[in-house]
Order: C-alpha cells, then sequence, then structure tokens
C-alpha cells in the first residue's frame, strides 16, 4: 500500500505548508496595514 502511504505523506507535508504560507501572508498582511495606518497618521499630521 505505498501509494496510500506516499498520499499521506504528501497531505501532511501540504498541510505543514499551507500552515506556512497563511502565517507568512497573514503577517505580510499585517505588516501591510501597519504600514498604511502608519502612513494615514503621518498624512493627518
Amino acid at each position: 500500500n505505498l501509494l496510500m502511504t506516499n498520499f499521506d505523506y504528501y497531505s501532511a507535508c501540504k498541510a505543514k505548508l499551507d500552515k506556512v504560507v497563511y502565517r507568512v501572508t497573514f503577517n505580510s498582511i499585517s505588516e501591510a496595514i501597519r504600514n498604511v495606518s502608519k502612513g494615514v497618521n503621518h498624512d493627518n499630521e
């Protein structure tokens, strides 16, 4: 049942990768929002 093992391995890797991508994307979005907020505040001053 090698195919199933490979599939499980692939699924595990993909889940791990998705988690990393999600975290990186979330951090990037947070950073972008922070920069935009800073820019808006700067313009208001």
